[in-house]
């Protein structure tokens, strides 16, 4: 993981050692991982730059937390469950849980669930293979925003003050919303 300098356009490595996938940085500068292929989820302490394995989980992927910051929820990209981690104040992951229950698409058996955001009010938006799920904080799908373009996997999705983001594999698209980043 690198971080650059914008003004100086100097690079400096942040944590190096496995494949990073997805990422999420606090506001304290924690920095958590998912690593696919290493089937786990790190810990960065920004101050020490040491990275730690936090939690083995194979399919892990996309990686976000609440609004609050208190919770880390991981999609398990081949199932239909982004779980929910508490983070403990060392940084470690505490009471994991299959907690936003996604639905699958007409002709398959895997999410895919991707790139995820919340938003101001804590909804938890996750790109799939269906197209973009709107969970609410119970862990319900409220709404599912189709895919752009036929046929296209949106692999990421992120808000922008009342800007929806979503990205495919050519292209990226937005449309305005009522949640707030």
């Amino acid at each position: 993981i690198l971080a650059w300098d914008l003004e100086t356009r100097e690079k400096e490595v942040i944590a190096e050692g496995f494949a990073s996938n997805d990422l999420v940085i606090l506001n304290n500068g924690s920095i958590y991982v998912t690593d696919p292929r290493g089937q786990r989820i790190w810990h960065i302490d920004l101050e020490t730059r040491e990275a730690k394995t936090v939690d083995k989980f194979n399919g892990c992927n996309g990686i976000t937390v609440s609004p609050d910051q208190s919770l880390l929820y991981v999609a398990h990209f081949p199932d239909r469950f982004i779980y929910s981690y508490q983070i403990s104040k060392n940084g470690l992951l505490q009471h994991k849980t299959p907690y936003f229950h996604l639905h699958l698409p007409a002709f398959g058996t895997q999410s895919h669930a991707d790139g995820m955001c919340t938003s101001a009010e804590g909804w938890l938006l996750s790109s799939t293979e269906s197209g973009i799920q709107i969970c609410d904080q119970p862990g319900r799908v409220n709404l599912i925003v189709p895919k752009p373009g036929f046929g296209r996997r949106v692999c990421y999705a992120r808000l922008h003050q009342n800007t929806l983001y979503a990205a495919t594999a050519d292209a990226v698209w937005k449309r305005q919303v009522k949640l707030k980043a």
